[in-house]
């Protein structure tokens, strides 16, 4: 018998020490609180059935292990959340697409991450932050609107109603003949644009996004549809953070409207295919 019990136990604590050891913890509805009350943390929300949680899931393991030397003093931390098994802890941080990755703290999210998802640009900014943790230098709670990306299940997400604006067609001196949607990016490029008394239907993305890529052909055929009267720009936020945060991009696939100069209206929380159709068309008729 005794035989049998160190059997056991020689099986069962070297798994029990590396559950424990592993350097991105699990955290659930049981164990979030406790866990995050103490240093900054680096979140992965993902679904287990979620092909592109399953894409990052070895390079975040792989990740997680060699900057483990980051979470050393317990300022800085790695941690994941399964939303299938905890759907209402994700639901409270709206998380509605997957997998998301949130900086947080025991106030709430800090930022969300939208850089690229290789195993250096990941440890590019978890360095980043931990230094900044370590320092107490990690800036505060963002109190700006959230608009996240869809996913099942999840109904977190509320339209944000924008005002209507009637507009004529002699209100655009640069349409947008061809209907192509613009590429643009932070400088010149944005700015220009936005300032000129043109309207223009901004898209505020990450390629690697599912929801983004599946309303590209949406939005092309919008751009196409509407090329007389308006124009149709894009910004890949992986690769314009600033001008992402800026613009209050807190989420993607994320939409505003500029018209003659106004700074910019929120136009959609929810971005399905018809309601992205309907408020466009709302704009311009």
């Amino acid at each position: 018998m005794k035989l049998v019990q160190s059997l056991l136990i020689s099986f069962i604590l070297p798994n029990t020490i590396l559950a424990e050891e592993q350097s991105s913890v699990v955290l659930d509805k049981n164990n979030y609180d406790s866990k995050i009350a103490n240093g900054v943390w680096f979140i992965k929300y993902y679904a287990p059935w979620c092909k592109f949680s399953k894409r990052l899931a070895p390079t975040w393991t792989k990740f997680t292990e060699a900057q483990k030397e980051l979470t050393a003093d317990k300022k800085f931390n790695f941690g994941e959340v399964d939303c299938q098994a905890n759907g209402d802890l994700c639901n409270k941080f709206k998380v509605d697409g997957y997998p998301t990755l949130f900086l947080q703290n025991k106030e709430g999210t800090i930022e969300e991450y939208m850089g690229g998802q290789s195993e250096e640009e990941l440890s590019e900014y978890a360095k980043k932050e931990a230094q900044k943790a370590k320092n107490g230098e990690t800036k505060p709670i963002e109190t700006k609107p959230e608009v996240k990306e869809e996913a099942p299940k999840v109904e977190a997400v509320k339209e944000v109603e924008a005002p209507k604006v009637k507009v004529q067609a002699d209100d655009y001196p640069y349409p947008s003949a061809s209907g192509e949607v613009k590429e643009l990016s932070k400088g010149d490029d944005f700015q220009k644009a936005v300032d000129t008394k043109a309207t223009w239907i901004m898209k505020f993305y990450i390629p690697t996004c599912p929801h983004c890529q599946a309303m590209a052909p949406i939005y092309k055929a919008l751009a196409e549809n509407y090329k007389d009267k308006v124009n149709f720009g894009e910004i890949n936020c992986q690769k314009n953070q600033d001008l992402c945060s800026e613009q209050g991009a807190k989420g993607v696939p994320y939409f505003k409207m500029f018209h003659k100069g106004n700074g910019g209206k929120d136009i959609i929380g929810e971005t399905t295919r018809d309601k992205l159709k309907n408020l466009v068309q709302d704009y311009v008729t």
